[in-house]
């Protein structure tokens, strides 16, 4: 896309990862597993193309008010010709994003004379940085939109099965999750959002100057999840041709939130 305002090229994607894995054998009965993975993007996205209007209603044919047309016109800006396949977007702030995840785990098994113990340990993050131009025009209305998140999450698996040929076959094991967002929501109003957003009709000039002009809103939010279970499943192969298979499950979970 190109973005007619300075001359700018949007919707390019940058991107690199990476992973890494070790597999440790300290002895015949212990294994161990490590791994590690790191990606991030970026990109100086695209606001709107635009590739139509509507002006009216369908039902009555009336004319729709507070129209896009209308808008831009109060705020003097001039929308490039609607023609999807020229690629072309007019914006006066950059839209953009930097996303980065990244992990690491361990499998550790042990096996005994007739089982295996295994344990899963891992823990991700996120995080996610936006800026958007929401007006979609070349004039300050809405400046800037967007969420900022920072996940992580914890994960723990222990569990036992059994090994080799046998009548009862069985696994069973405790499982642990937790999970913490941490999010930030930004709303920047500039000196033509009255315009912008608020038809003449619903306030005078100086009432709406005063409600959005270089207004700002800014909220957080975090919630938070914590999970544990305990399971347990057997297998009894009645005979070679008939197995009879049952387990129960029980989980917990509870979650809480934080907003301001």
């Amino acid at each position: 896309m190109t973005n007619v305002y300075d001359g700018s090229k949007t919707q390019d994607y940058h991107d690199f990862g990476g992973r890494i894995q070790f597999l440790l054998t300290p002895s015949e009965s212990l294994s161990i597993k490590l791994s590690g993975d790191y990606g991030q993007q970026y990109s100086n996205t695209a606001a709107a193309v635009l590739t139509g209007l509507f002006t009216n209603y369908a039902d009555s044919g009336a004319a729709y008010p507070n129209g896009y047309l209308a808008r831009a016109a109060r705020i003097g800006f001039t929308p490039p010709p609607i023609d999807p396949e020229a690629r072309r977007v007019s914006v006066n702030t950059k839209n953009s994003y930097f996303e980065t995840h990244g992990g690491v785990s361990a499998i550790v098994d042990y096996k005994l004379a007739d089982a295996t113990i295994t344990s899963v340990t891992a823990w991700r993050g996120w995080h996610w940085r936006p800026h958007n131009d929401a007006d979609g025009t070349t004039v300050s209305a809405i400046i800037d939109a967007h969420q900022d998140n920072d996940q992580q999450q914890f994960s723990q698996e222990l569990r036992i099965r059994s090994e080799g040929d046998r009548k009862l076959d069985y696994v069973a094991g405790l499982y642990y999750f937790w999970q913490d967002l941490e999010a930030e929501a930004v709303n920047y109003y500039g000196p033509a959002a009255a315009d912008w957003l608020l038809a003449p009709a619903a306030a005078s000039g100086t009432v709406r100057a005063a409600a959005l002009n270089n207004y700002s809103i800014v909220s957080h939010s975090s919630p938070e999840t914590t999970s544990a279970a305990a399971f347990a499943q057997g297998t009894w192969h009645v005979t070679d041709r008939f197995d009879i298979t049952g387990g129960l499950r029980y989980t917990y979970r509870s979650e809480e939130r934080r907003d301001g």
